[in-house]
C-alpha cells in the first residue's frame, strides 16, 4: 500500500507543479487533485480513480481493467469515474492529464455559454 500512495504522491507534485491551476484537495477523506474547486483525479484505498466521463473510451490508454466507482451500498455507480488498480499504475501518469484536460474543457465551455 505504501508504494501505491507513493505513486499517487508523485503523479500529484507532477501535476502541481505542472499546472499552476492544479491543487490538492480532498474527496471521500483521500488525497485529491483539484481544478476550480472540482476533484479530477484522486487516490483511493489500492487505486487511483479519475473522473474522465461516463462516455469516456478507456482503451484509448491500452487494455486496462477498470471499475465504475462505487462508494456507496445503497446507490448507483458513479458512471463518469473510472477506479484504475496499481495493476496499470503505468497508466495512471496518462490518466491524470487526461481527467485534467477534460475537466478544463468543461469549464471553459460553461464559461462561453
Amino acid at each position: 500500500m505504501a508504494k501505491v500512495k507513493l505513486s499517487y504522491d508523485q503523479i500529484a507534485e507532477k501535476m502541481v507543479h505542472k499546472y499552476e491551476d492544479v491543487h490538492h484537495g480532498k474527496m471521500m477523506s483521500s488525497p485529491a487533485l483539484v481544478y476550480n474547486n472540482k476533484v479530477f483525479a484522486f487516490y483511493y484505498g489500492d487505486s487511483m480513480v479519475f473522473k474522465l466521463g461516463k462516455d469516456y473510451d478507456i482503451r484509448r490508454h491500452g487494455e486496462i481493467k477498470y471499475e465504475p466507482l462505487n462508494p456507496f451500498k445503497n446507490k448507483a455507480p458513479m458512471l463518469a469515474w473510472f477506479v484504475i488498480g496499481y495493476d496499470a499504475v503505468t497508466h495512471w501518469d496518462g490518466l491524470a492529464e487526461a481527467a485534467y484536460k477534460i475537466m478544463k474543457e468543461v469549464f471553459t465551455v460553461d464559461l462561453k455559454v
